[in-house]
């Protein structure tokens, strides 16, 4: 499918602790094939262990770090094995900037050479607005404290939004939201790479509703809205084989045919 790189916001800490010899012969096979992959270090619950009350810690989240330190020279093992740290998913919904900067900091200690990436979702926006920004956050303080800023992240991951008014196709509303999110990035880290993804559906539907998958002209539609916004590096589909009615299914070969095509025409691009 021409793909080169693969989001996996799985945590690997444990699994590598556990089983090292086999999740770098993993990764090396991955690699060989020219695909690069990404992973969570340490699961949200070791930063936010209790979420009713909002207590952030990263002291659970730095053990299970270390853990992945096997030779002892203070930097987990891997570092550089992994093509990006998948640091948070949908981040502002539990976490401000301040705790944010600081989960950066502990696990860029451990991954000096590893980009963190950090996943906002769809509302990068909401702390920034005369609407929003002053109201109350359920995690405490306000909106305007989960602003994203400077110290985050290596990598911005936003959600482009799905072409769709309704249930009339129109790419412009991805370019028109997604053009306002990474001009929020920009202003605050300009050099910041911006990836983008989206999901065809909610995830029932992709479960239960084969109509769900798009159609191979609105996968490039969507495609073509995001490649038009400035500043974004590179996009995900999501996903292949985790629902019934994804890009893994066998009824949907034009439409992997028509991502593989759209991906070999930017890979062949200078």
């Amino acid at each position: 499918m021409h793909a080169n790189l693969v989001l996996n916001n799985t945590p690997i800490t444990k699994r590598f602790s556990s089983s090292a010899q086999a999740v770098v012969a993993f990764l090396d096979d991955l690699h060989r094939q020219g695909i690069g992959v990404t992973y969570t270090a340490v699961p949200r619950q070791l930063w936010l262990r209790d979420r009713r009350n909002g207590v952030f810690s990263t002291e659970e989240a730095e053990a299970a770090l270390k853990a992945t330190d096997l030779n002892g020279d203070g930097v987990s093992d891997l570092d550089g094995r992994i093509d990006a740290v998948f640091q948070a998913h949908e981040v502002l919904e539990w976490a401000n900037h301040d705790e944010r900067v600081r989960m950066y900091q502990v696990t860029k200690k451990w991954f000096p050479n590893t980009p963190i990436s950090v996943y906002y979702a769809g509302l990068i926006q909401r702390p920034v607005s005369s609407q929003f920004k002053n109201r109350p956050h359920r995690r405490g303080g306000n909106w305007g404290d989960f602003a994203y800023g400077p110290g985050e992240a290596d990598i911005v991951h936003l959600s482009a939004p799905r072409p769709f008014e309704g249930t009339a196709f129109n790419p412009n509303r991805t370019t028109e939201r997604l053009r306002a999110d990474v001009e929020i990035v920009r202003r605050a880290t300009p050099d910041a790479p911006i990836y983008v993804s989206t999901s065809f559906a909610h995830d029932n539907k992709m479960r239960n509703d084969p109509t769900s998958m798009w159609k191979p002209e609105e996968i490039q539609g969507w495609f073509e809205a995001v490649r038009s916004v400035e500043g974004v590096r590179g996009a995900f589909l999501r996903s292949y084989k985790r629902f019934a009615f994804d890009l893994g299914n066998e009824r949907f070969g034009a439409q992997r045919a028509e991502w593989a095509r759209l991906g070999s025409s930017v890979t062949a691009s200078p």
